[in-house]
């Protein structure tokens, strides 16, 4: 019927769109948005099949894609016994361990085997997935030839999302491409058009070099050169060349991707944690409790397990200030949140489709296409349980796994029980509906936050107030209610900076809507209230009572130091938010406060940079000069990459009298920023107090072109011209206040 044809379409039209989707816009949430489009995609894909249902064309249900439900429900009870239910349903941006993701992925996976039964319609699929990879592939072909303006000056920048999720369209090509070469139909020219696109994916994934995909390439290639010699005692030489390559990148890829990529210059670099530091983080989550090695912490709470218990020596990384969602692969990370059991449901599909591969009968042209089906769907699979692809890709997994269960299990649930046929058209019309309405709702949510983030970055706080308000309208989330939060506490600043009778009211007003009354809520204390467990809302509620606190509002410095020792328990290994604490102690001069606080930060990282520096200035406080150099002498250490800290550390030599020590320090800071006014500035300086004046000289000069209305530079060279030294007479005194 053409309902069924229609819902068809809706569903391609969906697979597309999850893949080539793109919006050339910073402030667009793309993945949450490409989730939506191919949830409303499934809501017409799934009102056309159920129109066609009460029409009575429908065909039977196949059982083993009922089975599939066991994920959501898995994730509902976990969900009821989680320990942060704030995170479960929805996430932040319908992250992918979520119940709504997980629900949303079982739809399209149920109408992937309902409306992809028969060979013709299952051949639509795996010809719509290859020509939309294939674009993909073409695309990005281009952008690395000949180069695009905008975000695709980044050549790793491609349409379906990371790196590596752009490695595993190709792995699905590659494959493709294989089967269709050794066990296909097809012509000459059609033989040789295929053998020369495998050779350019083939370069393509050398320019990717995702060990995931050569290694399942590998396995391909092997699995299909043994068939094909046994079936025919032929070489597939198709599999074999794409077989020797896979294994020469497994083996030898950093030295060839580091080769390929002179030719191709690409760079990406991607972090998660390790598989044994997902799993210590894990096994103390879990800890002996049952119900948590069964159903886990909770949907979406393996960031809160990361802040937790993460080991202690990732914060000596250059990465200690990551805050992990996700662990090791999409499987590692339901094991954690939803437990064994969650972890098993997640593996179901890929066992339904090998279990029907097992028990597929069909002819031989058939069973060539029911291979296909069930490998693209196991080759998405392999990605899911070593890897952490985005959502987009999940969900193409998840609709290649349902066609390949409707292929490849012919039988089903026939629902001729009219009670039973009108729950389940029910149950699948309020899935479709729930998915899609929440989905539309949160990613406009989460645009009107990206478009108040870029006009707060251009200082536009009225614009970007505005544009936060609207998206608090449409769902309050933590995250907008703190970045209303940041605006408003801008708005303060602004305020108390103008410091206009004018501006009291206005300054009053805007306290009350972050803090609150006596009688009502602030929006600071709105957001900790939807997600108790999100440090960071009550760290940005402590920044603004910091904030009120240097400016000596009675009762906001202890309101601030609760803040922060609420965010700090519940990120217990945020060296971060002591250094804040520390900070505000300093600001009303509780000594004890400052040290045990500065202690705290150093003790969870010693190479801190920030907190070494700030330790440098309370030395200099104390006319401790000694232990400033000290302090500043580990911090160049800990940044050696950063001008301005050895900048710091040439002016406390100079000061301190020597300036014989503070030219190297100063010359380290000029070859980072070759520009550095400050830099050449005390570099000359130093250079004629140690009777280097040409160079001090050439120095001067080179600051007079760059800044030729600083009447210090001018005196400075008149001074060394005359042969005196160049902070002779007024200079002296502007120097000091440098």
């Amino acid at each position: 019927m053409k309902s069924i044809l229609w819902a068809r379409r809706a569903y391609l039209l969906g697979v597309v769109l999850a893949v080539v989707l793109f919006l050339p816009q910073t402030w667009f949430p793309l993945m949450a948005g490409k989730i939506t489009v191919v949830a409303v995609c499934l809501l017409l894909a799934g009102v056309l099949y159920l129109w066609s249902r009460l029409q009575g064309a429908a065909e039977p249900v196949p059982g083993a894609a009922l089975l599939l439900a066991l994920l959501p429900i898995t994730y509902v009870a976990s969900f009821l016994l989680s320990s942060n239910r704030a995170v479960g349903l929805i996430g932040t941006g319908i992250e992918t361990d979520t119940l709504l993701f997980v629900t949303l992925a079982f739809v399209a996976a149920l109408l992937g085997s309902l409306l992809f039964r028969t060979g013709e319609s299952a051949r639509l699929f795996v010809r719509t997935l290859f020509l939309t990879f294939g674009f993909v592939a073409l695309f990005q072909c281009v952008v690395l030839i000949f180069g695009l303006p905008g975000p695709f000056t980044d050549h790793s920048v491609n349409l379906i999302g990371k790196w590596n999720d752009f490695g595993a369209s190709l792995m699905v090509l590659a494959f493709i491409l294989l089967i269709e070469l050794e066990f296909g139909h097809l012509s000459t020219l059609m033989r040789r058009l295929s053998a020369a696109l495998l050779v350019v994916v083939l370069v393509l994934l050398g320019a990717v070099n995702f060990n995931v995909a050569w290694a399942m390439l590998l396995v391909v290639s092997l699995a299909f050169l043994v068939v094909r010699w046994l079936s025919a005692r032929k070489v597939a030489w198709g599999a074999l060349v794409a077989g020797v390559v896979a294994g020469a990148f497994l083996f030898f890829g950093a030295a060839l991707n580091a080769q390929l990529s002179k030719v191709i210059p690409v760079t990406s670099l991607e972090i998660r944690p390790a598989l044994q530091a997902t799993f210590d983080v894990t096994t103390a989550a879990h800890g002996a409790s049952a119900k948590n090695a069964a159903l886990g912490t909770g949907p979406n709470t393996f960031g809160l397990t990361w802040l937790t218990y993460k080991p202690l020596a990732v914060n000596q990384s250059q990465f200690w200030n990551l805050d992990f969602t996700v662990g090791f692969s999409t499987l590692a990370t339901a094991f954690s949140s939803v437990g064994l059991l969650g972890a098993i449901m997640w593996l179901l599909p890929a066992l339904l489709v090998l279990f029907g591969l097992w028990r597929n009968r069909s002819n031989q042209e058939h069973r060539v296409l029911s291979w296909t089906v069930a490998g693209v769907a196991l080759l998405l699979w392999s990605v899911i349980i070593l890897y952490v692809p985005s959502p987009d890709v999940l969900l193409l997994a998840f609709a290649a796994a349902g066609v390949a269960i409707g292929v490849l299990w012919r039988g089903g649930v026939a629902l001729s029980n009219r009670a039973l046929s009108a729950a389940f058209m029910i149950v699948l019309f309020a899935l479709v509906v729930w998915t899609a309405g929440t989905s539309v709702r949160r990613v406009l949510a989460e645009s009107y936050v990206g478009q108040s983030t870029a006009a707060l970055q251009a200082n536009n706080l009225d614009l970007a107030q505005s544009l936060a308000a609207r998206s608090v309208a449409i769902e309050p989330t933590p995250e907008n209610l703190r970045l209303l939060t940041q605006v408003d506490a801008s708005k303060l600043a602004a305020l108390a900076a103008a410091a206009k009778p004018e501006s009291q009211q206005a300054f009053k007003d805007l306290l009350n809507k972050i803090v609150g009354t006596s009688g009502a809520n602030g929006i600071g204390q709105q957001s900790i209230a939807l997600d108790p467990q999100d440090y960071r809302s009550y760290l940005s509620l402590a920044q603004v009572y910091d904030f009120l606190a240097t400016n000596k509002v009675q009762g906001a410095f202890e309101n601030a130091k609760a803040a922060y020792l609420a965010a700090a328990k519940l990120s217990p290994l945020n060296p971060l938010i002591w250094l804040s604490l520390a900070k505000l102690e300093a600001s009303v001069g509780t000594v004890q406060g400052v040290q045990d606080a500065l202690k705290q930060s150093l003790t969870l990282k010693p190479d801190y940079t920030d907190a070494i520096l700030f330790l440098a200035q309370i030395d200099i406080a104390r006319n401790d000069l000694a232990s400033a150099i000290k302090d500043t002498q580990i911090a160049v250490q800990t940044a050696p990459g950063v001008p301005s800290i050895w900048l710091e550390l040439g002016l406390l030599y100079y000061a301190g009298g020597d300036a014989k020590d503070a030219i190297a320090p100063l010359e380290q800071a000029l070859k980072l920023q070759p520009d550095y006014a400050n830099a050449q500035y005390f570099l000359a300086v130093s250079y004629a107090a140690q009777g280097r004046t040409q160079d001090a000289l050439t120095l001067f000069e080179r600051l007079a072109q760059t800044n030729p209305d600083s009447a210090e530079v001018k005196a400075a060279i008149a001074n060394m011209q005359a042969g005196r030294q160049p902070l002779d007479d007024g200079t002296k005194k502007a120097a000091a206040k440098k």
